[in-house]
């Protein structure tokens, strides 16, 4: 087949237009090459090798940067460390049961221990079962010296902490346990012991927690005390120790007659008053300092009490057999003193027995007790107003007892600037076996013609039978002891 000279033409101009058609659509545009350099060029890159492929790029960026890689994620540091936080919080309010040596079952001294427990931990201090301290301390109702009760601030540091995964900080910051509580030196002149005559040899029988009552050893002279020290014989099985002194001689025989050791749940089943107490972390008691409300300037007054020539004192002691069948032999040492200005008392106020019934299957149970003031100063309800102090505090109630409140209604026309009613303590989760004596830190004015209130509720529940009151062990109380003095110069 020929061409003619005008189709030879054309098909050179038609060649000429597809060859330069893909170089007049593509002028201008920016290419990238393979090394990722922008060009700006009408030629296309050289890493297309197809001149005739017409297909426009996809656009890409125009920046010269090389992409950065994925970002680090920032460091989050723990809101808490065991090391700056969680260390003070055991130290001031654990590490005096949960050491070496101590009452508790387990030692809390290093982090690798608070970290294997700190589940545990959390859930008993949420509940406020742990610390063992009773008495409300968040300054809605007193406060007390040698507290262990762990605000709401420092449960949500623990309770972040657990969430967080236990974060350790310095490894080093161990807990120092505080040094062994020192004890009245035997060997001073003016200290004494009142101690068990015997050990104590439990048998394997005996319930798990056990109350016993012990007659200890007299002195044929009146000693004036104004201190206390319990010392546990085996700090491995007492839980606490509350010392009493029989009223009168013949109460004193009553308790002998008894046996040494014998049972004595809710007290010594005698006639008595309280003269000491014992609880894990308690040490050396001093009896507190009077000041002279009438004459203010002068010096604090110390205060104290008086145990008569040839009278002994009864150590209840609350066993727990936990860590075995031990033996044991505890006592109390006194501090004696000549100057002594003002006698005080441990004053009993509430119901200890009675006709009323607590329900049975009731959850919350409301007795309401109140005791007069007056019979602190004179044995008697219809003295004049006399001015006093309440220094501490001891609630009292059994086994079914869930909580209870006690305050202070002054009488009116007399209290001054003073509040006509004070909150003395609140117990908002009661425990039988953690019982303990709250010392205020600055004492409570109070007046002979003012009235002690004490609201205590129970929870029978899981009992199929009513509770009465009285002295034994599935009976109820509903009461507390006071330490108090009057004002008088």
């Amino acid at each position: 087949m020929k061409f003619s000279s005008r189709q030879k033409v054309l098909c050179i101009i038609w060649g000429l237009i597809l060859f330069c058609l893909p170089i007049f659509n593509n002028c201008g545009q920016s290419y990238k090459s393979s090394s990722g350099t922008v060009l700006s060029s009408s030629v296309p890159p050289t890493d297309n090798p197809d001149p005739l492929d017409v297909t426009d790029p996809t656009p890409t960026p125009t920046s010269t940067a090389t992409p950065d890689p994925s970002p680090t994620p920032p460091l989050v540091l723990p809101t808490y460390t065991y090391d700056v936080h969680i260390k003070p919080i055991i130290q001031n309010r654990c590490s005096q049961c949960h050491q070496l040596g101590g009452v508790a079952p387990f030692v809390l001294s290093q982090y690798s221990q608070v970290k294997s427990w700190g589940n545990s931990i959390l859930s008993r201090v949420k509940a406020r079962i742990m610390p063992p301290w009773g008495a409300q301390d968040d300054g809605t109702c007193q406060s007390f010296q040698h507290s262990l009760w762990m605000s709401d601030s420092e449960i949500s540091i623990l309770e972040t902490w657990v969430k967080e995964k236990f974060p350790e900080g310095d490894p080093t910051a161990d807990i120092v346990p505080d040094a062994p509580t020192s004890h009245y030196d035997l060997t001073a002149p003016d200290i004494i012991e009142y101690k068990m005559l015997a050990n104590y040899n439990p048998s394997t029988s005996n319930p798990l927690d056990d109350y016993r009552c012990f007659i200890t050893n007299e002195y044929d002279t009146n000693k004036t005390i104004t201190g206390f020290d319990i010392v546990t014989g085996n700090p491995d099985v007492v839980h606490h120790v509350i010392a009493y002194l029989p009223s009168t001689e013949d109460d004193e025989a009553l308790a002998l007659s008894k046996g040494q050791g014998y049972t004595c749940f809710g007290g010594p089943g005698v006639s008595s008053s309280v003269v000491a107490f014992w609880a894990p972390g308690t040490g050396v008691t001093p009896y507190p300092k009077i000041k002279d409300l009438i004459n203010p300037l002068n010096p604090d007054k110390q205060t104290g009490l008086t145990i008569p020539a040839g009278r002994r004192v009864i150590l209840q002691v609350h066993y727990n057999y936990s860590a075995g069948y031990q033996s044991d032999q505890s006592s109390v040492r006194f501090k004696v003193s000549s100057n002594i200005v003002k006698n005080g008392s441990w004053l009993q106020f509430g119901k200890t027995s009675g006709t009323e019934v607590i329900p049975k299957l009731t959850y919350e149970y409301l007795q309401v007790e109140t005791s007069p003031v007056g019979r602190i100063f004179a044995g008697t309800d219809t003295n004049p107003a006399v001015p006093g102090y309440l220094y501490a505090v001891f609630p009292h109630m059994h086994q079914v007892g869930s909580k209870i409140n006690i305050e202070l209604n002054r009488a009116s026309g007399i209290s001054g600037s003073l509040p006509n009613n004070e909150c003395l303590v609140k117990v908002p989760v009661w425990d039988f076996h953690w019982q303990r004596v709250y010392w205020f830190k600055n004492p409570v004015p109070v007046n002979s013609l003012d009235t002690l209130k004490m609201n205590c509720t129970y929870n029978t529940l899981l009992k199929n039978a009513d509770t009465h009151f009285g002295e034994g062990s599935t009976d109820e109380m509903c009461f507390m002891f006071g330490f108090v003095t009057d004002a008088k110069p």
